[in-house]
């Protein structure tokens, strides 16, 4: 995420400001798979919605997932404050782009092009 503000000064009242001129936010995502063991139900329930949020596939508590820089750094900071580091684990693997899955069984891959529902 990255922001340009232009500093600018109003020459009648002398009150200085920042306008925010442009703004870009990093919409790259990349592909992880986030697989945790919880071991308290509420805690396990409110992990499993943060992951469900992002994935494009799992099952049970192994999920593929896209997500930006920006909402990795998120989801890290607010599954960090829901866990219990004595009792719980998360692990988050990042897949490199140009890795190809093998796939076996009914294993597909899943679409990762954006879609408007209407």
């Amino acid at each position: 995420m990255s922001a340009v503000w232009q500093a600018e000064n109003c020459l009648m009242c002398g009150y200085f400001s920042l306008i925010l001129t442009e703004y870009t936010m990093q919409t790259t995502s990349h592909k992880y798979l986030i697989a945790y063991d919880i071991s308290d139900h509420k805690r396990l329930y409110q992990a499993h919605k943060k992951v469900e949020a992002f994935a494009i596939g799992g099952q049970k508590s192994f999920y593929e997932c896209w997500l930006t820089e920006h909402e990795m750094m998120k989801f890290k900071q607010e599954v960090n404050a829901l866990i219990d580091p004595c009792d719980d684990r998360v692990f988050i693997f990042r897949i490199p782009d140009n890795v190809e899955p093998m796939l076996f069984g009914k294993a597909q891959l899943q679409s990762i092009f954006p879609f408007m529902l209407v």
